[in-house]
């Protein structure tokens, strides 16, 4: 099923904070767990080989896997509910809603 064609609910709220999807503790792992986690009817935009290189982790091919990671980071769409994410890797991994600004304090 492709879920970027689901529209929102009528009383869907126009502000969507982002999703904490995996905090740094995981370290070098977080690409890896990422891969593996993920709920891939969701994910849009990314290779499926990049997604393997993932989930073989960092001790497979350390060079492929950073790389992986970055087109990963940089391309991925994540579809949950109606709304479009992108991730952002600030240390920990988040879904960042389309259009979210933050304000920074």
């Amino acid at each position: 099923m492709d879920t970027r064609k689901e529209i929102l609910p009528e009383d869907a709220s126009p502000y969507v904070e982002p999703i904490l999807l995996m905090d740094a503790n995981r370290g070098a792992y977080l690409p890896q767990e990422f891969a593996r986690g993920i709920n891939r009817d969701c994910l849009f935009n990314v290779d499926p080989l990049d997604l393997e290189t993932l989930a073989n982790g960092p001790d497979d091919n350390t060079e492929d896997y950073w790389e992986a990671w970055d087109v990963v980071l940089s391309d991925a769409e994540i579809y949950l509910d109606g709304r479009k994410y992108t991730l952002s890797l600030d240390s920990d991994l988040w879904a960042w809603p389309e259009g979210y600004y933050p304000i920074w304090e």
